[in-house]
């Protein structure tokens, strides 16, 4: 952390890391996902960083707190979703993915067992 910096000045940097997460996010691009979820993680740790320095200098004013509250309530949504479509990535690669054939007791192709053999409703 620069000694420099200010929490107004961090603030700002946390709110303009949130909207390029934002403009990062989606759900259909696996790369964009977990830049979202990168661009994320800067978002968190320079809140972090503002939060050391309020704390280190006293209180906050109140607009700075309504930035922060802000701030932290959409990036908490963001990385909901960020979650979620990582989740739904892993669950869905294997089923997307070639697999070998699932043999039933017969020794045929289970799927194939239902379709051939008019015997077996489904």
């Amino acid at each position: 952390m620069n000694t420099g910096d200010s929490a107004p000045e961090k603030v700002r940097e946390a709110a303009a890391g949130f909207d390029r997460a934002t403009a990062l996010w989606d759900a259909t691009d696996t790369g964009r996902i977990e830049d979202c979820r990168q661009a994320l993680e800067q978002v968190t740790a320079t809140m972090s960083e503002a939060r050391a320095i309020l704390l280190a200098n006293g209180d906050a004013p109140p607009e700075i707190r309504a930035q922060m509250t802000a701030i932290r309530a959409g990036t908490l949504r963001l990385e909901r979703l960020v979650d979620a479509a990582s989740a739904l990535v892993r669950t869905a690669s294997p089923a997307t993915t070639e697999c070998a054939p699932v043999y039933d007791c017969a020794g045929t192709i289970a799927s194939e067992s239902l379709s051939t053999n008019p015997g077996v409703e489904a």
